[in-house]
């Protein structure tokens, strides 16, 4: 559906199941003269060539996922499967050679899946290929490089860069009748206790009790006693996660019985008290 060909899109519902199709006119476009030099096209994903995910399971996808003509369950995770259109190469295309690099290393593990597939899909594999490499890492920027070549003899090299998205990130504060605990996905993240007076501020570090977490934990009789906005936050440009931030207003002392989640409203201005991912920017 993403082939830059296609001129035509429609969508059919039968049995229960939608699909969608596009039409594309394979004659005259596709003739030596339609194009006198080799012109390549991709698609990497959907906002172009930022956040694209680093990691995806494709799935019950079909007639068929393209990791599987090349062994790799439609189960298992592999990076993004970035989708090449080569035109001016003659009636088929094949990788030659390919590399896909960041910061000027190479990414081991990467295929590629082309003309040269098993004969029963040959059909879909004219003028097209995908690059299957292992999951990726957040947040960078890497470089695709496809030599192909053509049917008619010809090759022409391809040249893709694109970012991959942040990973997700998730955290929680839990206050507890003798201490409050915080908890995040990403590292280098914060506790803090305001109250509005003055704010105490705490690292979360790995712990072998936590072993996919950082965590904080503060006792409650270290905390002087009042209302107090308590927040965990973590994640940002500066790191491979995404922002994530969490607040609870809680009460500490005799008045409140020990400790108490008083309102999960902001008591401060935004930012506090606000849950929400914040996208990769640039």
């Amino acid at each position: 559906m993403y082939n830059p060909l296609a001129t035509e899109a429609g969508d059919a519902n039968r049995g229960g199941g939608a699909c969608m199709g596009v039409k594309i006119t394979r004659g005259s476009e596709l003739a030596p003269s339609a194009f006198p030099v080799p012109k390549t096209y991709a698609y990497v994903g959907d906002e172009g060539p930022r956040n694209v995910p680093f990691m995806i399971v494709v799935g019950a996808e079909g007639p068929f996922a393209p990791s599987e003509l090349i062994g790799i369950p439609a189960t298992q995770a592999t990076g993004p499967q970035p989708i090449f259109w080569v035109y001016g190469l003659g009636t088929s295309v094949h990788a030659a050679s390919w590399s896909l690099t960041t910061g000027g290393t190479s990414v081991s593990g990467v295929k590629m899946v082309d003309s040269n597939a098993p004969a029963s899909q040959a059909q879909y594999l004219y003028e097209v290929g995908w690059m299957v490499p292992p999951p990726l890492k957040p947040r960078t920027t890497y470089v695709a490089n496809v030599v192909w070549e053509g049917s008619n003899g010809a090759t022409t090299t391809q040249t893709v860069s694109f970012a991959t998205s942040a990973a997700p990130n998730e955290v929680e504060v839990n206050p507890g009748s003798a201490a409050v605990e915080a908890y995040s996905r990403a590292p280098g993240g914060l506790m803090t206790l305001s109250n509005g007076r003055h704010t105490l501020t705490f690292l979360l570090i790995h712990t072998r009790r936590h072993s996919r977490l950082y965590h904080a934990t503060v006792q409650t009789k270290h905390i002087p006693p009042g209302r107090w906005l308590a927040c965990v936050a973590s994640g940002g440009e500066a790191t491979s996660y995404l922002f994530e931030e969490r607040c609870v207003t809680i009460g500490i002392g005799h008045r409140y019985h020990g400790i108490s989640i008083l309102t999960h409203k902001c008591l401060l201005a935004p930012p506090w008290c606000a849950r929400r991912p914040v996208e990769a920017s640039g």
